[in-house]
């Protein structure tokens, strides 16, 4: 009775090892898989976050033109017309350079060129920006009020 005892229990034991080496497996597996499902998910992020920064920042210079509006700095354009303010004309009067940080580029820098155009339409002003990188690749469009600006609307490659 007792050999039996001791095969039942070799038996027992022999199972449930077998048992915790595929769970063990099963939890590797499942980490590493979740290891790449959250660096996906952190890639996603990073250019969401990269795109976000750049719709705030073609807020922020539109706000400091409608600010030069306020102050007399920027003229509005006559009605039915349009003006193109860029970094550099604000740089001069406003010094912003030090305030819009470009999140896509190690230096830090927009294209002087990067403007807003403000659209005088029937006496109503709307504001779209050209957010450039140093070497022309427009994140943004002029096409659509900065306001109005989606993640969709931003190219950063």
């Amino acid at each position: 009775m007792v050999h039996q005892t001791q095969s039942a229990t070799s038996r027992l034991w022999k199972r449930m090892a077998g048992n915790m080496g595929i769970t063990l497996v099963s939890g590797i597996t499942a980490l590493s898989l979740a290891g790449v499902a959250m660096q996906m998910g952190y890639a996603n992020f990073k250019i969401k976050a990269e795109k976000q920064l750049h719709i705030l920042n073609s807020i922020r210079f539109v706000t400091l033109i409608e600010i030069g509006l306020e102050d007399g700095w920027v003229v509005a354009p006559p009605i039915n017309e349009s003006e193109t303010i860029t970094i550099a004309d604000v740089d001069n009067a406003y010094s912003m350079g030090a305030h819009l940080k470009n999140p896509s580029q190690q230096n830090q820098l927009y294209h002087d060129d990067s403007a807003v155009i403000i659209q005088n339409d029937n006496g109503r002003l709307v504001f779209y920006s050209r957010l450039m990188d140093t070497e022309g690749h427009l994140y943004t469009t002029d096409t659509i009020a900065a306001y109005n600006l989606t993640i969709n609307d931003i190219h950063i490659d």
